[in-house]
């Protein structure tokens, strides 16, 4: 587990030099040797989708248990300033107990369905890239496609920051697709922009349909 937790933090601080393919291999994907890092010891192979779930977990719960820890704090100021009407008191305070209870299932859900959110990730980032590349008529490798989306999943690491951690992990993760992308691909900075932006362009062709079509049927209601 050492090992494998020493290979994703080189993937955090590396990730261009983790996406280098040995062609002699057939595509398979080549040990990275980084001498300075691990003291001439170790190499650092490649992580699976597998080892990016279980590695990435932990932060994940620990973002999980600061949530849980904000709702308690927000619990306990509500009471703080309880007003003198037991009617009002008696309403807020099951209100209260209400929205911590379903708070807490949906922290509870969300933290055991983290393994398939991960892998329902991986696969539309992994589609986003691959239908983009077509467009462009560019070479697609599956393998480094997959290797790009996995390494993103690295910026997990910033989870344990409490309140900027999230903030910290999506920035970091739009950043090491972006660089995965233009030097994993050798595309263009535009060009790996544009894939970037593309599940944001889909979402807002999307909300414009929707709203054309809730529009047109107001109008013929």
């Amino acid at each position: 587990m050492i090992e494998l937790y020493k290979n994703y933090f080189h993937i955090l601080l590396h990730p261009i030099d983790s996406l280098q393919i040995d062609e002699q291999k057939n595509n398979t994907l080549k040990i990275i040797e980084d001498d300075n890092l691990l003291n001439n010891t170790n190499k650092i192979f490649l992580l699976s989708l597998k080892d990016i779930i279980l590695l990435s977990w932990p932060f994940y719960f620990m973002s999980i248990l600061y949530k849980f820890i904000y709702t308690v704090v927000f619990h306990s100021t509500l009471k703080n300033f309880s007003v003198d009407n037991s009617l009002i008191d008696s309403i807020s305070s099951k209100f209260s107990t209400y929205f911590i209870m379903i708070d807490n299932y949906s922290l509870l859900f969300k933290f055991v369905l983290f393994p398939l959110s991960t892998l329902i990730y991986f696969k539309l980032w992994q589609f986003v890239i691959t239908f983009t590349l077509e467009l462009f008529d560019s070479e697609v490798n599956k393998v480094t496609t997959e290797q790009i989306v996995l390494h993103s999943f690295v910026s997990n690491t910033f989870l344990i920051i409490p309140i900027l951690g999230p903030i910290l992990a999506f920035c970091s993760q739009i950043v090491i697709l972006f660089l995965g992308i233009k030097n994993g691909l050798s595309i263009s900075n535009k060009k790996s922009l544009l894939i970037i932006l593309t599940p944001l362009i889909m979402f807002m062709c999307l909300g414009t349909f929707l709203i054309v079509m809730y529009s047109m049927i107001f109008a013929m209601a």
